[in-house]
């Protein structure tokens, strides 16, 4: 089991990075698109929402498989923390 708690850790530490990548993508596509309408562009708004909203099924699919190891793994979210 140590083995299977290694790898969930260092499965749960990439998930969170996504994440995070995710979410900074969101908000530029969001931000981006803010900009795109202020210009005048709605072409490119409507293109840069259709990408934020992407990215955000994208990130609710990690949440989902973060829960998901963290279930199967409840002790996992403690040693993620930890250097690996």
């Amino acid at each position: 089991m140590p083995m299977q708690q290694a790898q969930a850790r260092m499965f749960l530490v990439m998930l969170r990075r996504e994440v995070e990548d995710l979410a900074a993508g969101i908000e530029t596509a969001e931000a981006d698109a803010v900009l795109a309408r202020r210009s005048g562009n709605l072409d490119r708004q409507a293109e840069l929402l259709v990408r934020a909203g992407a990215l955000d099924r994208r990130m609710y699919e990690m949440h989902r498989m973060i829960a998901r190891l963290l279930k199967r793994f409840p002790d996992v979210d403690d040693l993620a923390s930890e250097p690996a």
